[in-house]
């Protein structure tokens, strides 16, 4: 049996909690009666992205580490602890909105754009 050195620390790998605001549904979703699938959820503290019942992964502004734009458009904001979503518009019914409050609400100094080439 391996011992695990005093020095590394479990993280969790589910937020203990969500943000509240709006909230994004997939295409897959079209209608209220559709089977539920992930949801995003873009708020004034922060953004969640809920897999399941109990289980999403919460990026909160204040406590943000820094955001990176990559050269496909794709946003990846990441948490002090590690925690991370990508937002890629096209994913999500009114991604396009959901996209620029988050990359509006992450301060100037921590986002990261990759140019193209």
């Amino acid at each position: 049996m391996c011992t695990v050195p005093q020095l590394f620390h479990e993280y969790p790998v589910w937020s203990p909690a969500t943000v509240s605001g709006r909230r994004y549904r997939t295409p897959k979703q079209r209608f209220p009666w559709s089977k539920k699938g992930p949801e995003l959820i873009v708020g004034q503290e922060g953004v969640s992205l809920v897999v399941s019942e109990g289980q999403a992964i919460t990026v909160r502004y204040s406590d943000c580490a820094g955001a990176i734009v990559d050269r496909a458009g794709i946003l990846r904001i990441i948490s002090g602890d590690g925690h991370s979503v990508w937002l890629r518009a096209a994913d999500w019914h009114g991604g396009e909105q959901a996209y620029n409050t988050v990359l509006s609400a992450v301060p100037g100094d921590r986002q990261v754009r990759i140019q193209a080439h």
